[in-house]
């Protein structure tokens, strides 16, 4: 019998599905969030764990330095996602404390929780046509 084996590909995304699933249940939460916050709280912080574990995965297995290996023009390009991710991360942390201890209206931090969404998603987005470009274009041979 074969034995499969996992790849960092595998788990890439593994780890990309389960930061999709936790922005989704996220919106979810607070978009019909009560003044009880604790369902909002709880989503925040699992999304910022699986967050800091889908860019742990980014930056330190590196697919970000294969497409600098295969494109280096590309190196600013790369710079700016990486630079984000502590943005991305920084504004997390900033929604959270925010909805633990401000009494601000719900429909603000509601306004506030979907731009951060949006902001990620975004990211995301830019972060699979760079891959994209820059290795369909390697596979085609054009330079």
């Amino acid at each position: 019998m074969v034995q499969l084996r996992a790849t960092y590909g595998d788990a890439l995304l593994q780890t990309h599905r389960a930061l999709l699933k936790s922005l989704h249940a996220l919106g979810v939460v607070s978009q019909t969030m009560t003044e009880d916050r604790q369902s909002l709280l709880a989503c925040l912080d699992t999304t910022r764990d699986r967050l800091a574990e889908h860019f742990r995965f980014e930056e330190q297995s590196g697919y970000l330095a294969s497409v600098l290996e295969y494109q280096p023009h590309l190196k600013r390009t790369v710079g700016r996602l990486a630079q984000e991710h502590d943005e991305l991360l920084h504004g997390l942390d900033e929604l959270r404390a925010e909805a633990r201890t401000s009494q601000a209206v719900a429909m603000l931090l509601r306004q506030k929780v979907s731009r951060w969404i949006q902001r990620v998603r975004r990211h995301e987005r830019r972060e699979d046509v760079l891959v994209q470009d820059a290795f369909i274009v390697d596979l085609n041979g054009d330079e």
